[in-house]
């Protein structure tokens, strides 16, 4: 391992990106995965285009890294903060009302298959936490329930269980840092 960077999301990113989020085994934790499994490559280019550009425009911006290991120019995973506004209507009947109505960012993570159970989840989590914490904003993860290596990186990056129920049809965990 060398040099590590969390560093901004581009265009050329488009295709590591795009095979990620046809990973198996990662989207098997997905909350919605027929969505992304649909999706062409040329779909994928264009929608993370549009991302790129609303997100350059807009004063209240979502952020979108990649992991980097320098020295092999191997990228490692992505970690994506998405600004938010949590509604009822997005959880069951046995909702936490101290989530809904909160402004916040969401987590989504995937490390690379070579490299996961090396820590790199929750380096990302450190990371990226520390970038954004002016914003004073909570950052909230769902995981659906039986992702424990997902709980178990949160937990190690200072996550903490906020909530379990229903998100988007899904059994979850709500983890926040």
């Amino acid at each position: 391992m060398g040099f590590l960077q969390l560093r901004d999301v581009t265009i050329n990113d488009a295709g590591i990106l795009f095979g990620w989020l046809k990973d198996p085994e990662a989207m098997r934790w997905a909350f919605s995965p027929r969505e992304r499994e649909s999706r062409t490559l040329q779909e994928h280019v264009d929608w993370l285009v549009a991302w790129i550009q609303k997100n350059q425009l807009s004063e209240f911006r979502d952020y979108w890294w990649v992991l980097d290991d320098e020295d092999s120019l191997t990228p490692l995973g992505q970690i994506r903060l998405e600004r938010k506004v949590l509604t009822a209507k997005s959880f069951d009947a046995g909702l936490d009302f101290s989530i809904s109505g909160r402004e916040c960012f969401v987590v989504s993570l995937i490390v690379d298959k070579a490299h996961r159970r090396k820590g790199y989840g929750s380096l990302m989590l450190q990371i990226a936490g520390g970038r954004v914490m002016d914003a004073d904003l909570p950052l909230l993860a769902f995981i659906r329930e039986g992702n424990e290596a997902s709980v178990r990186a949160f937990g190690v990056a200072g996550y903490r269980e906020t909530w379990r129920g229903e998100w988007m049809g899904q059994r979850a965990v709500v983890m926040e840092g």
